[in-house]
């Protein structure tokens, strides 16, 4: 049960905006596009 306050976190538009970035950037790691996607993610749907 959720609390009555509870609100998700979500992902700022600036941090949104760096993991499209990293997205988009060839030289990232699989580690970092793992988490710009799932930043990206928390964005989209909180």
């Amino acid at each position: 049960m959720l609390k009555k306050n509870f609100r998700p976190r979500r992902t700022s538009e600036k941090a949104a905006s760096n993991a499209g970035k990293v997205l988009r950037d060839p030289n990232s790691t699989p580690e970092q596009r793992s988490a710009a996607g799932s930043a990206l993610v928390q964005r989209r749907w909180s």
